[in-house]
């Protein structure tokens, strides 16, 4: 039945979680079905059985020695397990996939033409006033939206990707956005070809929306930090349970309304 879902959706859907991330990847589950119809598939980085059996989607084991949760020298976590998790989705189900963080929430459907037939989907940093993306130690992509279409440019790249997360001690954002740094200067939403590979920048407002404002996708990138991410995260998770199609309509105008000034 979950895999009629994930090809007539034409992506699977993949986030990762230990068991410090078990409450966000039950939110994250409701949210998925709800808007996209599908549940995710899930990365098992050190869930207990008990957290195991409570989740209703398909898991992947990616149990290791615990070194994903390493810093680099610059202090940002190393993650890199990502690459090699969003290979095997693809072995395994023939299907592109689309890898979010798990401390994401949709509020609106996706389709799989929204990436523009592009091999690799990203999304860049959102601009802030203080500091332009460009000059971030982590990268000038937030690593959090991640699309892989199933064909063996995407697997190349991915097993480069990979490759170098094994080797390093760089973050695996710091090391695509090294990767990417030939379509660095492109404009967002152009599918452009270089070296064969086909690759979008996709809107960060739109799919990475770490303002929370109007994405598509939007992002609590300070989660697992608590404060006031963690309120936020509670209250717009709550909003969306309660009045999923009311929430997801305000967003839609937000966005229409915002289109003629950001062109």
């Amino acid at each position: 039945m979950e895999r009629e879902r994930f090809e007539a959706q034409g992506f699977v859907v993949l986030i990762c979680c230990d068991s410090n991330f078990f409450e966000l990847a039950q939110v994250f589950e409701r949210n998925l079905l709800r808007v996209q119809g599908s549940y995710p598939v899930i990365g098992d980085l050190g869930l207990t059985e008990a957290q195991r059996a409570a989740l209703r989607s398909e898991l992947i084991d990616l149990r290791s020695d615990g070194s994903f949760r390493e810093t680099s020298e610059a202090g940002y976590i190393l993650t890199t397990h990502k690459p090699a998790a969003i290979r095997e989705v693809i072995r395994r189900f023939g299907l592109p996939c689309l890898a979010l963080d798990a401390d994401m929430l949709l509020t609106a459907r996706l389709q799989a033409g929204e990436c523009g037939g592009a091999d690799i989907a990203v999304t860049p940093r959102m601009r802030r006033r203080a500091k332009r993306f460009e000059d971030h130690r982590n990268g000038y992509l937030n690593a959090g939206f991640f699309y892989a279409a199933a064909t063996p440019e995407a697997d190349a790249f991915l097993a480069d990707w990979q490759r170098r997360c094994e080797g390093g001690d760089k973050s695996d954002q710091l090391i695509l956005s090294e990767m990417t740094q030939d379509w660095k200067g492109d404009p967002l939403g152009a599918c452009i070809a270089r070296g064969g590979l086909r690759l979008v920048k996709l809107p960060p407002r739109i799919y990475n929306d770490t303002r929370h404002y109007r994405g598509k996708v939007i992002h609590f990138k300070t989660l697992g930090r608590g404060g006031k991410s963690r309120l936020k995260w509670e209250r717009i998770a709550g909003r969306m349970q309660r009045a999923p199609r009311l929430h997801g309509a305000l967003l839609a105008l937000l966005r229409r309304l915002a289109e003629p000034f950001l062109r």
